[in-house]
């Protein structure tokens, strides 16, 4: 009985260690999977803060894009006032012209008499 009591004893000594190794290395495994979680939240909060950055250019984008609309509209409106005042001042300098021979014949009709 005392062999086997020293073999049970020598076996319990063996399962003692490889219970030991077990368990650090599951120690070790728990500290790698806590380190990747750490890693993984980092990467997740930086993916979040791109996507983030990247609506609010998205919408300042846009808004640009309304301004500028906005922009070429109010030239095309300039360029439509700038032709039509080209218009009214050589319609203005041919009455002006028309006047002046008016004019000069008057002033020639008084003159001679």
């Amino acid at each position: 009985m005392g062999a086997s009591a020293s073999g049970f004893d020598s076996l319990s000594r063996m399962m003692e260690e490889q219970l030991q190794t077990v368990k650090s290395q599951t120690s070790g495994y728990a500290q790698q999977l806590s380190s990747v979680n750490k890693n993984i939240s980092a990467l997740n909060a930086l993916y979040e803060l791109q996507v983030n950055e990247t609506k609010a250019c998205l919408e300042s984008f846009r808004g640009m894009q309304s301004d500028m609309g906005e922009m070429l509209e109010h030239v095309s409106l300039g360029l439509d006032s700038t032709k039509l005042f080209r218009q009214e001042s050589q319609q203005l300098a041919h009455n002006v012209a028309s006047l002046n021979s008016v004019y000069g014949n008057m002033l020639s009709v008084v003159n001679n008499n």
